[in-house]
């Protein structure tokens, strides 16, 4: 048995075991290669965390943000958590739309209350326990393929609050190992840490590879808050890609966008149609790079603004890079007609 070496256009077309075994090869699409492997890829998925601002749906958010670069995106990644009922109707709407759905689960009530991770490694613990039980029931009845990701991010939270990476470590275990035990063979499980965390917290936070079937990572350019220096693609994740390489994981940028440099033309290099170009650029050159997702949004009281459209040239790049032929080409806007 093979883990870990799906190509996402594979992934798209299999709803059997996503334990990744080597005979999906087998029912590959004309055109795929044979070779199943994390480290030869011919497409990457295109996904979005479409922000929704006051008064829009989360749908209507989705489809503006798809209308605007011109495409349906691949995946489409949402954050819960650990107290909210997901996958929903959300997940649903979007997996039956074309999308591959992306959920996040915080280890936190909706409350903001912490949930710590030695409680939700205990399969007796009387708060965590029905929780684990209940999301990983519905991941089992979820009829779709579907990326989960448990509290990414863990190196940025409260050790007070929430645990140590060994408490997360065994967090981790408990609840894939529930989600597998239940028989939800349609999850993948992405690990993801923040780009700074590669390599040198890397391996402390680390699961192991029995459970995690794809890598993660979420990074920023953020130029725009005048202290942090300007970073390019591959300095971003470059660190990232190297601790990766060498586990056979296809390698997934879960969230990433960049501020804007008003004080440069957009043709030069350090501006945002800049970066985005050479976004692209990278992913051909890196191609274990699986999927990208772009967090289109700006933060309230926030000088960042992730915005796809902040400007008409930032626009023009990222329509560019959508539509590319390395992007996975099932992810094509439907007509008009047969959206809702």
């Amino acid at each position: 048995m093979e883990e870990g070496g799906l190509r996402y256009d594979e992934f798209l077309r299999s709803i059997a075991t996503v334990r990744l075994l080597a005979a999906i090869a087998a029912v590959c699409a004309a055109g795929c290669d044979d070779a199943v492997s994390a480290g030869r890829v011919d497409r990457c998925a295109l996904g979005a965390r479409a922000q929704p601002p006051a008064g829009v749906s989360t749908e209507d958010a989705l489809e503006a943000f798809e209308e605007l670069i011109g495409r349906r995106v691949a995946l489409d990644r949402q954050y819960y958590r650990l107290d909210e009922e997901v996958p929903g109707p959300h997940e649903a709407w979007s997996a039956e739309g074309g999308r591959t759905p992306i959920i996040s689960i915080a280890s936190h009530l909706a409350g903001g209350e912490p949930v710590p991770w030695a409680a939700v490694a205990d399969p007796a613990d009387d708060l965590a326990a029905p929780l684990v039980d209940g999301l990983v029931a519905r991941l089992r009845d979820f009829d779709h393929p579907i990326l989960v990701i448990f509290n990414d991010l863990p190196e940025q939270e409260d050790a007070a609050a929430y645990g140590t990476p060994e408490e997360y470590v065994r967090a981790w275990r408990r609840v894939v190992d529930a989600a597998r035990a239940a028989g939800a063979t349609n999850a993948t499980w992405v690990w993801a840490l923040g780009s700074g965390a590669y390599p040198t917290e890397a391996d402390d936070w680390y699961p192991g590879d029995e459970w995690v079937d794809w890598l993660g990572v979420t990074g920023f350019n953020y130029y725009g808050d005048g202290e942090s220096p300007w970073r390019t693609f591959p300095s971003t994740f470059g660190g990232f890609r190297e601790w990766s390489l060498g586990r056979d994981r296809p390698l997934l940028v879960v969230a990433t966008s960049s501020d804007e440099n008003s004080y440069v033309p957009p043709d030069e290099p350090r501006s945002k149609p800049t970066w985005i170009r050479e976004a692209l650029a990278t992913l051909e050159d890196w191609p274990e790079m699986q999927g990208l997702v772009w967090f289109d949004g700006d933060e309230p009281d926030s000088v960042h603004d992730w915005r796809v459209d902040t400007t008409p040239e930032s626009l023009a790049a990222f329509r560019e890079l959508a539509a590319s032929p390395l992007f996975d080409t099932t992810g094509e806007l439907p007509p008009a007609a047969a959206r809702r």
